[in-house]
């Protein structure tokens, strides 16, 4: 017999800051429960999210030289990693740099690539999840070229997740 694994609801909660950067938190939690948490943040360890109900948490900024929007800064608590829940995360942050160019005003497709193509690092962990969003159609590759996708290669996002909901945090008006 094999055990049913119990279905979590999740929720997206999208911290926008003034154009540059967005934090995405995917919680086990409805919002009046981790308020706090997105109002200071949270550590990125184990114990501090499981204190919080938080299943996974990442950043995306804009990089203006290269008018991209990156994911950095991921995190997925160890009990919920190979599940699926990274990929998830990716997309909330798709949802994030969409937003955030929306905010710009930005016209066109939205730049969305991995960290390093502009010369940093990108774990396994997150370039498996690339590279999942890119075989799924959810990005495509920027510059048309023939042969795989590499981590120095940029990308664009070509269609948004429609299948859950954010619930995005707007920065107040200054």
């Amino acid at each position: 017999m094999s055990k049913k694994k119990k279905k979590i609801k999740k929720y997206i909660f999208i911290k926008l800051s003034n154009f540059n950067s967005a934090e995405v938190y995917i919680s086990t939690r409805p919002w009046n429960e981790i308020f706090h948490v997105l109002e200071s943040g949270c550590a990125d360890d184990d114990e501090d999210m499981k204190k919080y109900g938080l299943i996974g948490v990442g950043e995306v900024f804009h990089n203006r030289f290269y008018d991209t929007y990156y994911g950095s800064a991921t995190w997925v608590r160890t009990c919920y990693r190979r599940q699926g829940y990274g990929i998830l995360l990716y997309k909330a942050m798709m949802l994030a740099a969409s937003e955030l160019a929306k905010m710009n005003k930005k016209r066109g497709k939205v730049s969305f690539s991995p960290h390093e193509a502009a010369g940093c690092s990108t774990s396994k962990s997150a370039w498996r999840a690339y590279r999942s969003l890119y075989k799924k159609k959810f990005l495509r590759l920027k510059k048309k070229k023939k042969g795989k996708a590499t981590k120095r290669d940029k990308f664009v996002i070509n269609k948004l997740p429609k299948n859950f909901k954010a619930y995005y945090i707007k920065p107040e008006a200054a």
